[in-house]
């Protein structure tokens, strides 16, 4: 590090020598002219401020390389205690894997069901709320008469048939009357056209309209606030 004061001892040795200089060299000019012993002060006053300048630079030089270092060197130990205090780790990318297919198929299937488990619930409910129709098929039926059993199922129907006229839209799914002969051309759909009888070969097929069959055309049912799975809440009087 450069010390200030030897710096300043320096300056003013050399300002002090070069003033007991002067007083020296003042004396002897004192027989040369005026012109003469101007020109040797001009001269002598250069020198001694081209050498003061140049004393000067590099003092300041060296000042200006030492703060330099030490900035550098400061640089390098916060860098350096900067590393231990918060380690780099190296960056790591995450690679997205691609869902399996069999797991979305799976959740799609899930999810399917559990849609499909509502809303027969909620249609099985619609029935029992209206004409008691679990009631009625869990029942066991076969000590009753023929005409108890007509007489239950009377109103088990019609209240059923205003149910599902209120909630379900149904058509047939052939316009046909039951009993009229049907050609049927081949690419028909198999799962709405059920073929029986003395079937063989390929189409077309020609037979007897037994059934006009049924295709729900819409629904109407109400929004689900409940569990999806209770057709009708068990009941609890308290006495």
């Amino acid at each position: 590090m450069v010390d200030l004061k030897k710096v300043l001892y320096v300056l003013f040795g050399f300002i002090t020598g070069s003033m007991g200089a002067l007083s020296v060299v003042l004396p002897q000019l004192s027989g040369l002219s005026a012109s003469t012993r101007a020109g040797v002060l001009i001269a002598l006053g250069v020198v001694l401020s081209l050498v003061l300048y140049v004393m000067v630079k590099l003092i300041m030089s060296g000042i200006v390389k030492e703060l330099n270092d030490q900035m550098v060197a400061k640089k390098r130990s916060e860098d350096a205690a900067r590393r231990v205090k918060y380690p780099v780790v190296a960056e790591t990318r995450v690679v997205e894997k691609s869902p399996d297919p069999e797991v979305i198929n799976a959740m799609v299937a899930e999810k399917v069901a559990e849609k499909t488990t509502a809303k027969v619930a909620q249609v099985l409910a619609m029935f029992q709320k209206k004409g008691r129709l679990i009631d009625f098929l869990q029942e066991d039926i076969s000590a009753f008469d023929d005409s108890q059993v007509g007489h239950a199922v009377r109103s088990i129907h019609k209240e059923c048939k205003e149910a599902m006229a209120e909630y379900l839209s149904l058509e047939p799914i052939r316009k046909e009357s039951e009993g009229s002969e049907i050609t049927m051309e081949s690419g028909f759909d198999p799962s709405a056209i059920r073929i029986t009888g003395n079937a063989s070969g390929q189409p077309p097929f020609k037979g007897i309209l037994r059934h006009s069959g049924w295709t729900l055309a819409g629904t109407r049912l109400p929004e689900q606030n409940q569990n999806l799975t209770v057709i009708e809440p068990a009941e609890i009087e308290i006495l």
